[in-house]
């Protein structure tokens, strides 16, 4: 709050938080296995309930978010040629964009003024950002935002952002208000982590791309000692472990 900071949640992080990672649905799920659901329907119901959970916290205790990203990285099987991502398996393509308009309309319901966005793909794809804002369209969604994860030459931002742009100036009915903005919710691959001087090309193409929003990925690290994560640790790859040492070596 002292320096205005933007905060975003990831709604598909609290589900991960709960159930663990690689979520399948598949009807030969045994019985009481907690990452594993026999029925979409079964998942959608779970799905519901952890997005009602985290927007009623967010209300009752005032946290300072404002930015609802509604997935991170879910698996992207289904979608034209790219299948890749992490999280979600057995999901068809439709019913994926259905969770999407769950959690919107719970986000919406609890926090009429939070700015919500997605998809959060893996990786760049006109492909599968088309697809989805088709859906947003048809469902006459609202969408404050477009993201996805940047792992690539930072160079590639300027055309990945021109085209998503143009997606975007193609469906007139995103912009009725304001159109949405450019976010890159993950950014950096973890060869270059502490590598301080890739962080000024990184920021210097975001500028040039006109890139509203970007937040460094992190990664595990191995060192001789022990193994960490700049998820905990950090401040993801800014520092090493004893969040006090600055990387500049």
């Amino acid at each position: 709050k002292k320096h205005d900071t933007k905060i975003m949640f990831v709604i598909q992080d609290a589900l991960h938080v709960k159930y663990g990672f690689d979520i399948k649905i598949s009807p030969e799920c045994p019985s009481g296995e907690p990452t594993c659901f026999q029925s979409f329907a079964d998942f959608k119901s779970t799905w519901a309930n952890i997005s009602t959970a985290v927007m009623k916290e967010m209300v009752q205790k005032n946290y300072p978010v404002k930015y609802f990203e509604v997935f991170g990285e879910p698996i992207n099987a289904g979608f034209g040629k790219t299948n890749s991502g992490t999280g979600i398996t057995g999901i068809t393509p439709e019913q994926l964009m259905e969770l999407y308009k769950t959690s919107h309309n719970i986000i919406r319901e609890a926090m009429p003024s939070a700015k919500i966005g997605g998809p959060g793909w893996i990786s760049y794809s006109e492909e599968l950002l088309s697809v989805f804002l088709d859906y947003i369209v048809k469902e006459k969604l609202s969408l404050d935002f477009l993201s996805w994860h940047e792992f690539g030459a930072p160079e590639n931002i300027v055309s990945h952002v021109a085209e998503a742009r143009n997606l975007i100036n193609t469906r007139p009915e995103l912009c009725t208000v304001k159109c949405p903005e450019i976010h890159i919710t993950e950014f950096s691959p973890s060869e270059q982590m502490h590598i301080p001087a890739t962080g000024l090309a990184w920021f210097y193409y975001f500028e040039k791309a006109g890139v509203n929003w970007a937040s460094r990925a992190c990664w595990d690290v191995e060192d001789p000692n022990v193994k960490w994560d700049t998820c905990w640790w950090g401040f993801n790859g800014m520092f090493l472990r004893d969040n006090v040492t600055t990387t500049d070596m």
